[in-house]
């Protein structure tokens, strides 16, 4: 599939949603080297803005975590306006994110694709302690200060925003290659089909 199908006139918002620790951002990068899209990981900004304005506990950490989605909302409006499509990646919630979606409906005319990340709730919880255990994360992320809230999240049900094209569910308990292999040539192809099936040229 090319960056921006020619079958297609409308870009393609390609949202990675999902649970902690269930490969988001793994999942949204091979999908940005397969289908050449760029790529908007909402930690990313989040460590840059701690970088420079730093964070002394949790929760302003979480605050730089709101700002860091405003960011990338923003950037992903800016190539959407111009046709170009975009990946994003970030646990999103309806309560906030749903808001953003539709006032960036409101200034482009885009397919949106959701893929949400699900997996054992033990599991996931243990990948992230683990994770935490071995500061492998930056530091702007409070993940020791998170381990009791993290593991009510991972056990709650997750919510996905509405969107108006599909969602597409992976249980990622299990992270083999074969399982990182997979996902990104299904969800490709699912792209394809529904951007053959939204292009109004389809029916002439």
């Amino acid at each position: 599939m090319s960056p921006n199908p020619s079958h297609s006139r409308r870009p393609v918002l390609l949202i990675v949603n999902g649970y902690a620790a269930s490969g988001k951002t793994t999942l949204a990068r091979a999908l940005s080297r397969e289908l050449r899209w760029p790529v908007f990981v909402k930690d990313f900004f989040k460590e840059q803005l701690f970088d420079r304005l730093g964070a002394t506990d949790y929760q302003d950490s979480k605050r730089l975590g709101v700002a860091a989605i405003e960011v990338m909302f923003g950037a992903a409006r800016e190539l959407l306006v111009v046709g170009t499509s975009v990946i994003i990646e970030s646990p999103l919630v309806p309560r906030y994110d749903n808001a953003r979606l539709r006032a960036l409906e409101r200034d482009a005319d885009f397919l949106t694709v959701q893929v949400v990340l699900t997996g054992d709730p033990n599991v996931l919880f243990e990948r992230y302690r683990t994770r935490a255990e071995r500061g492998e994360r930056h530091p702007c992320h409070f993940d020791h200060d998170r381990l009791s809230d993290m593991h009510a999240m991972l056990h709650a049900p997750f919510e996905s925003l509405t969107v108006a094209g599909e969602t597409l569910y992976f249980d990622t308990s299990s992270l083999t290659d074969e399982t990182m292999a997979k996902m990104p040539r299904h969800i490709v192809a699912v792209i394809d089909e529904l951007s053959v099936a939204t292009d109004p040229r389809s029916g002439e």
